[in-house]
């Protein structure tokens, strides 16, 4: 479905992606992070990936690590999702430099007022 939120992953890194057309989409990621603190913080990844910005050999280049050969294998796994798939491969490669640090509290406030997403579980 094209411009809705799709809840990709609901594991430790709670995924979600929006497809905007056949090549592009935009893609959330909670990551958490643990430091002295007893409870974790986490950043909010937003990443737009717009497939036709990538070669053959860069999309191979971030598929690999998640034990895909080809393209080709992608499209005959996924079939009409193969597109979805690249772009969270390459989403999930991505790391953000600049990042703001979240309470749970606050994760689930900003993915509710800035995506429309209910985050209603608790976070590892």
């Amino acid at each position: 479905m094209e411009n809705e939120w799709i809840l990709t992953d609901d594991g430790t890194v709670p995924q979600w992606v929006k497809k905007e057309t056949e090549k592009e989409f935009d893609v959330l990621e909670i990551v958490p992070f643990y430091g002295d603190e007893e409870e974790a913080s986490y950043t909010i990844k937003s990443i737009y990936v717009d497939l036709s910005d990538y070669s053959d050999e860069e999309i191979l280049n971030e598929i690999k690590p998640f034990g895909y050969e080809s393209k080709e294998e992608v499209h005959e796994t996924y079939k009409e999702e193969a597109n979805r798939i690249l772009a969270e491969c390459i989403a999930e490669n991505m790391t953000e430099e600049d990042r703001d640090n979240f309470s749970e509290h606050e994760v689930k406030e900003f993915m509710k007022k800035n995506y429309g997403i209910t985050v209603d579980w608790k976070l590892e």
